[in-house]
């Protein structure tokens, strides 16, 4: 005897079997229904069919080479199993060997088998679907938080944004100062919600001077904003309200306001965070042509008697981990020229993978640009084309991912 569950495809299982002797069915054995068609129809219209001689009755003779001769099956009994008004499976009895006369009994405790598999199929169908409701009510519920930390998410995100755009110099106030043609910048998050870790600062200073800065936080997206909103603010402190001028002096209160801020000089802190921010810091004269300029991992280029040159920055950062007693960074100072040009870039600039051996932009690269749009007389003009190349080199064959934020500062000097 076994019992067999219809699926979808025309296809029925067989789930369990119990036999006196061995079976040529098992549990998982299928039969496609439609290669039976008259078998499963004399089924479903008779309910049982009771059949002495299996290899000849016009009901089950398209069973007998496949399945009942090589098996010595000689007599069936078999019946629907019916959920509702809907027929679930079968259960088939098989008698082999000799042909087998059934009789009333036999047929009558076929159906109420039959009747029972349906019960208890029905209760198994009727418990799945509360699962299943439970399942979706959860999950509904589950749907609405998560919708609703999306929503949190994004309105922190749209904050974040509106933050660290209001503490970036306007184009009205650079355009004012530097003169709209005599400068570009280029500023880039990675992350698609346009927050980064990157961020440029300006100021006005005594002695008709600028401070023209470019900055690299650590992070992206919403926590990388939030260092770039603590060096903002630690930048104005130290040179608007404390009145220091000098771009040595300015990176290393700078170190020592960061690492106040997030806790690294407590001794003893459990967590010691290594957060900080590379930074190219430049204070500009444009009525001497005068130029001052400190930088913590990032480098000053600039273009000066027909030659494009670098100043290195200290290999060091701003906060983060001190082994040093006190951290002090190296001033330079340059005569520039009217014409002269310089440059302040965040290593997204350099690092981007693109070009065809997917390979790194590279500081050569962005050299031999200079080199090329060196008679370009406008600023913005050559912001974009810069902007084309290095979109052109990152998307080299494929669209890639921008892998950092990208901020570069060119300035002409006026």
């Amino acid at each position: 005897m076994s019992l067999w569950l219809y699926e979808e495809n025309d296809l029925a299982r067989c789930i369990a079997v119990s036999e006196k002797e061995p079976h040529f069915h098992h549990p998982g054995s299928v039969v496609n229904r439609s290669l039976y068609p008259l078998y499963f129809q004399s089924l479903e219209r008779e309910q049982v069919i009771a059949v002495v001689d299996a290899l000849s009755d016009l009901r089950t003779r398209e069973l007998a080479l496949p399945l009942f001769k090589p098996n010595n099956v000689t007599s069936i009994l078999d019946g629907i199993v019916r959920v509702g008004a809907k027929t679930v499976g079968l259960i088939s009895v098989e008698h082999r060997y000799t042909k087998r006369e059934w009789r009333l009994d036999e047929v009558n405790f076929l159906r109420s088998l039959a009747a029972s598999a349906a019960s208890v199929i029905e209760e198994e169908q009727q418990a799945y679907a509360r699962r299943l409701q439970e399942a979706y009510v959860q999950l509904e519920k589950q749907k609405q938080e998560l919708e609703e930390a999306m929503r949190d998410i994004r309105e922190s995100i749209r904050y974040a944004k509106r933050m660290q755009k209001n503490i970036l110099p306007s184009d009205s106030l650079l355009d004012q100062y530097l003169g709209k043609d005599n400068y570009f910048i280029i500023w880039r998050p990675r992350d698609r919600h346009g927050v980064g870790g990157d961020f440029y600062w300006f100021s006005d200073a005594p002695k008709d001077s600028y401070f023209i800065i470019v900055a690299d936080g650590t992070g992206h997206g919403v926590p990388g904003a939030f260092m770039t909103l603590i060096g903002s603010i630690l930048l104005d402190q130290i040179i608007n309200k404390s009145g220091i001028y000098s771009p040595a002096q300015i990176l290393h209160d700078l170190h020592i306001g960061v690492r106040q801020v997030l806790r690294q000089d407590v001794e003893g802190e459990e967590i010691a965070s290594r957060d900080g921010m590379d930074i190219a810091l430049v204070r500009y004269f444009p009525k001497t042509y005068k130029l001052v300029y400190a930088g913590a991992n990032l480098p000053l280029y600039y273009f000066h008697a027909s030659e494009l040159k670098e100043i290195k920055p200290d290999k060091k950062a701003i906060g983060g981990e001190q082994l040093e007693e006190e951290r002090f960074f190296t001033e330079h100072e340059l005569q520039l020229e009217p014409g002269d040009l310089f440059f302040l870039f965040t290593d997204g600039v350099v690092d981007q993978w693109g070009g065809p051996a997917g390979k790194r932009f590279s500081s050569k690269q962005l050299k031999e640009f200079i080199l090329e749009t060196m008679h370009e007389p406008s600023m913005p003009r050559r912001r974009a084309l810069f902007n084309i190349r290095w979109k052109e080199w990152k998307d080299y064959g494929e669209e890639r991912e921008q892998v950092d934020d990208v901020t570069m500062w060119g300035v002409r000097a006026w």
